[in-house]
């Protein structure tokens, strides 16, 4: 008779853009299977990582195509975001403990419920403060644009650690519908202080990911991006690995 338990579903990753996730693609070896998804497997644990590029539109999308194509064990949404309080710093890991949509012309974020975790906030970030990296339960606000936070981000203050992505309740309400466990994991970019420049942020909200050959025509234009986009390309480098490492221990804790 036999005593092998039934194999479980993968689990799956989304995130925007590939610089999010490198440094964890590589640290598990995984095979590119089709263009923007790879595999990978560690013992008995499978998973998979498409990139969606930005917005709630392509987040919704694929997740929903990969709940269908994959049966997953649980479903991540991963990568960077903005901090919107002192609480959270560059560098720093958050672990969705609450998910929010914020329209800036509502005013008022709204709440996301019914969806069940993946993994307990506060034991995940306990991990991974045992692990040296600074990590903090807070709350995931996805908006639609790029929110500038001195004018539009007032109203989001009084959340837990609140900071902001494009994709992370769009995951959320597609895990939920299809009873489909949730993780919701980023690294802290840019800082409460700091706003991602106009021209930045326009192509991002285009869904495009800059490459150098973008880089270098935005500072044949104005030489003085070159400070500011070096700077963010630094903080990128970092998010990207502690979210390499925190994406390592929390798969570690599924098991």
């Amino acid at each position: 008779m036999a005593t092998d338990e039934p194999p479980r579903g993968p689990l799956v990753m989304l995130a925007a853009l590939s610089r999010e996730v490198r440094p964890f693609l590589r640290l598990v070896r995984a095979r590119r299977q089709v263009r923007g998804c790879w595999e990978w497997r560690r013992g008995r644990q499978r998973g998979v990582l498409c990139l969606a590029g930005p917005g709630e539109e392509a987040a919704a999308g694929a997740a929903r195509e990969l709940l269908r194509s994959h049966g997953p064990a649980a479903l991540f949404s991963v990568g960077f975001a903005g901090a919107l309080t002192e609480a959270v710093a560059p560098g720093d890991v958050v672990v969705g403990a609450g998910l929010w949509r914020y329209r800036p012309e509502a005013g008022a974020p709204a709440a996301l419920a019914g969806h069940s975790w993946a993994l307990e906030a506060s034991a995940l970030v306990t991990r991974l403060r045992q692990a040296g990296l600074p990590a903090h339960a807070g709350s995931l606000v996805t908006a639609p644009v790029i929110v500038r936070k001195a004018q539009e981000g007032l109203a989001l203050h009084h959340l837990p650690c609140p900071v902001l992505d494009q994709e992370s309740a769009a995951v959320a309400e597609a895990a939920r519908d299809a009873g489909v466990p949730f993780l919701g994991l980023r690294t802290v970019t840019d800082g409460a202080g700091e706003e991602i420049p106009r021209f930045l942020a326009e192509l991002l909200e285009a869904g495009v990911e800059p490459g150098w050959g973008q880089a270098l025509v935005w500072v044949a234009a104005s030489p003085r991006r070159a400070v500011v986009l070096h700077h963010f390309w630094r903080r990128a480098v970092l998010a990207a690995r502690r979210l390499a490492r925190a994406l390592e221990i929390a798969c570690e804790m599924i098991g």
